[in-house]
């Protein structure tokens, strides 16, 4: 039979794009690597036969192709001897066969590792053997380790590395099943070349949301209008900058750091005397330098620093002054997480309004909002035994945990509530912890304590007492928001 020379463009397309597992059950005899579910033909035309050793029948475009089969011992011809080695695909015509001196495969096959320094690779593992070329720090795939030796994908193929440098070998992926990671900056931020909030800036983006398939820690790899990057949603400017033109008194020495973040690379530092500043937030000022040029020094008076904070060491739950208290009917609908009686709590802004997002100013009393709605379509009366705590605690920046600075009750009176009616009773907090101290500046979250009980009765069952069990909910927290002074 004629050896037909076809070119696959898209008149024929291979079976590929099944986005699942990476891998699959290896055979028997091959133990280094599981057979791969799929292949990634990156030619400009790779050759398709119709058996192993068999005739070439057409050339393929580039293309994601599932895998059927490959020849035996295929792992260890590929590890061991750099040969190149025949896949058994699924195309819209039958099972075919590649023969691929380096085939690639999708990102979740591969392990990866994060180089901290300039490395070299080889050509082979031996010992004195000759470099075949150098890479810069950067995130590269692992097809097999051994030993501390790595096999790595380059622009030669599949090469040898020893690193002699410290690298990261935790990085997590994410394989074409999944959408990736996503995640929003919410402020301006930098991009970095290794996930090192300490390293070089590369560059700066703007507010806006990011897919990721590589992560490590709280540190995403992306694509940027720069090429791939590493960022930090952490690591950004204050989320309260104000831009406003100012004087800063540095009673001290002060370090100049690249960008608002103390890990971040320091410039160089300033003696003591009055610098102008253009923004300022988070404690941060953003200064124009004409030896260091656009940079950033923190000055924070020791009572407000976040870092000096120390919070009580026992917090005694304080009787709470309601103001304002406030009843409203409403529509009974779906959405509700606690019933017979749907708790809230909110925090509202300057201007009275209920707000996640605005920040409260440093030093200033808070306005908070409790309520309490009957969803259910029976009128109830609540019982003076039932009483509400709300805790308002400090979160971490770095890792959210909450430290619990601030307690207080509410205590029930007996009241009727209509069905879809709702009591709305505000408190002030003085911004102050239960020991009397003022707390810096940062976020912290409202939260009504929970699990709690709730006693009441319904109207014409005056002698039989009910009870919920109130859980925590959507709104029975809420973000709290102080902003540097």
């Amino acid at each position: 039979m004629r050896k037909q020379m076809l070119t696959l463009l898209s008149a024929i397309l291979l079976s590929g794009m099944i986005f699942n597992k990476g891998v699959h059950a290896a055979d028997s005899n091959s133990a280094l690597l599981p057979l791969p579910i799929e292949l990634v033909l990156n030619e400009q035309l790779t050759p398709v036969y119709d058996s192993l050793e068999g005739q070439q029948l057409y050339s393929a475009s580039p293309q994601v192709v599932k895998v059927e089969g490959a020849e035996s011992g295929w792992d260890r011809k590929l590890i061991q001897n750099n040969e190149a080695v025949w896949f058994k695909i699924q195309t819209s015509d039958g099972d075919r066969w590649v023969h691929l001196q380096n085939p690639e495969f999708r990102e979740d096959f591969y392990q990866h590792i994060l180089l901290t320094e300039k490395e070299s690779f080889y050509n082979d593992q031996t010992p004195g053997s000759r470099i075949a070329g150098s890479v810069s720090p950067q995130l590269l795939r692992v097809l097999y380790g051994v030993d501390g030796n790595y096999l790595i994908q380059t622009w030669l193929g599949y090469r040898w590395m020893r690193p002699q440098h410290p690298i990261i070998d935790d990085v997590q992926t994410y394989g074409a099943n999944s959408s990736g990671m996503s995640f929003e900056l919410t402020t301006t931020s930098p991009m970095f070349d290794s996930p090192d909030a300490g390293s070089h800036v590369a560059g700066w983006l703007a507010p806006q949301w990011f897919t990721s398939n590589i992560v490590w820690n709280d540190w995403y790899y992306v694509d940027t209008w720069d090429g791939p990057h590493w960022i930090n949603p952490k690591v950004g400017y204050p989320a309260d900058l104000r831009s406003e033109e100012t004087t800063l008194r540095l009673e001290e020495t002060a370090l100049v750091y690249e960008h608002p973040n103390k890990a971040a690379r320091v410039l160089g530092s300033l003696a003591p005397q009055t610098i102008n500043t253009f923004e300022h937030g988070g404690g941060w000022y953003h200064i124009h330098s004409s030896w260091l040029g656009d940079s950033w020094v923190y000055a924070v008076k020791q009572d407000q620093d976040p870092d000096a904070y120390v919070p009580p060491a026992k917090v005694e739950v304080k009787p709470i002054t309601v103001i304002n208290p406030s009843k409203m009917m409403t529509e009974l609908g779906s959405g509700v997480r606690n019933y017979p009686f749907d708790l809230t709590v909110h925090v509202k802004n300057e201007a009275g309004n209920i707000s996640s997002e605005a920040f409260q100013p440093y030093g200033k009393e808070v306005s908070i909002q409790f309520a309490i709605r009957n969803v259910s379509e029976e009128a109830l009366t609540l019982q003076p035994t039932t009483s509400f705590k709300i805790d308002i605690s400090r979160r971490n920046t770095i890792d959210g945990s909450l430290t619990l600075v601030w307690s207080g009750q509410i205590d029930s009176l007996e009241a009727k509530f209509a069905s879809g009616e709702v009591h709305s009773l505000d408190f002030l907090w003085d911004q102050k912890d239960s020991a009397e101290k003022q707390v810096p500046f940062g976020e912290y979250s409202v939260e009504i304590k929970l699990p709690m009980s709730i006693s009441y009765t319904k109207d014409g069952e005056k002698g039989t007492l009910q009870r919920e069990d109130a859980k925590s909910a959507m709104l029975t927290s809420f973000p709290l928001r102080i902003s540097a002074q």
